[in-house]
């Protein structure tokens, strides 16, 4: 084999993943590297050896497939260090950030945030600092701490504005949609979430367009306005192709499950909820799985199989409540009771209730806190 072009390799690996062929763009990447450790050219090799370690990461973050998008980005890091190279390693740093992000490992993605953020002092590089704020923000979300959240959202933005990056514009104003959904300021939310949905549009980034018009989607669900929910999962569907990112589509495909069985359509339900567990069996994303469950119980509860839609609540439960998410973990827990109050287990359904209350107490959501509060007073009344 003459001299390797990696930038050839990559751009066939791009296109691979274009068409959705994620093995086959991985194993293009993987043979390059095997080809560079047979030319072993020292310090050509090591750079070009990032760039394929760099892309086979952003692969693995795209499919769910984090522990290995963790350890080709550890190798990048070594590398960096060899070279001793600090805009790489801090590149590679924040992405493990990211990845521990995915993962629900919050302490790990901050910590990794701010190892970044040291490193980047050095050499300032606003567009790392945006992405580590992008980062942080979304930590921070998750946790509950919505005040330091949208703090480094706006900081986010503000980077993206001044260097003219669309991306960490479009991702700052992800965060803060995904901030105001939580909170119930549902109007700012899906403002917010439009707005980012355009600076992604400005990028060509479909993958990022369908997972805003998945959170958009959300907002209107929450609402009640299912047909204006389904309406924009479908849109982000159609962004992607139907055999698109597995992540995303099974996201989008698990709210559509959830939309259809709000209306009393099972049907159509068991069959969106089938494809959303083949999108998402391989994946890491234990958020996304947890919610597979949640979806399936209120499935088997609108069918009257109780007995089964407990089970599933209980292993959503296991993995929401593991994950420290004040929100979700609400969200679940209220679900949850709803079932027990069916079956005639007041008392139990009560107990659930009032760890729902506590759980969005936590989170600050005003909405939904309101709507488990009045259930709670219903129940204690009767």
């Amino acid at each position: 084999m003459a001299t390797l072009d990696v930038s050839k390799v990559i751009e066939k690996a791009k296109q691979q993943c274009l068409e959705q062929s994620y093995d086959d763009a991985t194993n293009t990447c993987l043979e390059a590297l095997k080809e560079i450790e047979r030319q072993s050219i020292k310090g050509v090799a090591g750079k070009e050896s990032i760039d394929l370690l760099f892309y086979l990461a952003d692969i693995s973050h795209q499919t769910g497939d984090w522990t290995n998008g963790l350890m080709y980005l550890s190798t990048v890091i070594k590398l960096s260090e060899e070279g001793m190279d600090h805009e790489i390693k801090c590149k590679a740093i924040t992405k493990t950030g990211d990845l521990y992000s995915k993962m629900g490992k919050w302490d790990r993605a901050l910590k990794s945030y701010y190892m970044a953020e040291k490193l980047v002092n050095k050499f300032n590089n606003p567009t790392i600092m945006g992405h580590v704020n992008v980062g942080k923000s979304v930590v921070f979300w998750r946790m509950g701490r919505t005040g330091e959240a949208l703090n480094f959202a706006e900081m986010a933005i503000n980077i993206g504005s001044e260097t003219g990056n669309q991306e960490i514009i479009g991702n700052g104003l992800a965060v803060i949609s995904s901030i105001n959904f939580d909170m119930g300021r549902y109007d700012k939310a899906i403002e917010t979430g439009l707005e980012a949905i355009e600076a992604f549009r400005q990028i060509g980034d479909k993958i990022q367009i369908a997972r805003v018009l998945n959170n958009v989607g959300e907002v209107y669900k929450y609402m009640e306005e299912y047909d204006k929910a389904i309406e924009l999962f479908n849109q982000g569907l159609e962004e992607i192709g139907t055999d698109g990112n597995k992540r995303s589509l099974g996201y989008l495909l698990t709210n559509l499950a959830e939309c259809y069985v709000r209306l009393g359509n099972t049907n159509d339900a068991m069959k969106a909820i089938q494809d959303a567990t083949v999108n998402l069996e391989k994946s890491e994303d234990k958020y996304a799985r947890a919610y597979l469950w949640v979806i399936k119980g209120m499935i088997d509860a609108c069918l009257g199989l109780y007995d089964e839609a407990l089970k599933k609540y209980e292993k959503a439960e296991k993995t929401i409540t593991y994950l420290g998410i004040p929100y979700d973990t609400g969200k679940v827990f209220l679900e949850h009771s709803r079932v027990l109050v069916k079956m005639g287990q007041k008392e139990e359904g009560i107990k659930m209730l009032k760890s729902a209350v506590e759980s969005l107490k936590e989170a600050g959501s005003e909405t939904l806190l309101d709507i488990a509060e009045k259930e709670l007073i219903e129940l204690i009344k009767d």
